[in-house]
């Protein structure tokens, strides 16, 4: 049984809420990214020699996939939930995602000015489209450990 209490859910039990609850029909995607990942797992090295309509999705967490957090989180549950997400479900987490940020900056302040750019840049291009909202997510997740942890935070509260 899970525990309610983490801050962080069980990325497994979290993913398959997700499934369910977008009625994803799991894809050659799926496969694709699972082999890429479990080569990843296995042969403790990332193998950049994928397909590049999954490279933005890995490099989200490629700064962190290493052997201290590798077992902390299973990256492969977010990859798959942010290729498979829908674009404007993806903009309305992008917001919410950055509204924590910007609630838990005085956690952070060596990085604020960094932040503040990122989000500016967000806010004044507006859009929607799925490549320009990974790419935020990407800038905001490998700023910080802090970021990083939110993002986890954040995805597994307004996904489910």
């Amino acid at each position: 049984m899970e525990n309610k209490n983490n801050l962080i859910k069980n990325s497994y039990i979290f993913f398959n809420n997700f499934v369910e609850s977008n009625n994803l029909i799991l894809d050659e995607h799926f496969d694709n990214i699972n082999i890429w990942y479990n080569s990843y797992i296995e042969n403790d090295k990332i193998d950049n020699n994928i397909n590049d309509e999954y490279k933005e999705y890995i490099n989200i967490f490629k700064k962190h996939m290493n052997n201290k957090k590798k077992n902390k989180f299973n990256y492969i549950y977010y990859i798959i939930i942010l290729y498979y997400i829908d674009p404007i479900k993806l903009y309305n987490f992008t917001r919410f995602y950055i509204s924590k940020i910007n609630y838990f900056k005085n956690l952070q302040k060596n990085t604020l000015k960094i932040n503040n750019e990122i989000i500016n840049n967000w806010k004044n291009k507006n859009e929607t489209s799925k490549s320009f909202n990974i790419s935020i997510i990407k800038d905001l997740v490998n700023l910080n450990d802090v970021n990083f942890i939110l993002f986890f935070i954040c995805i597994q509260n307004y996904l489910i």
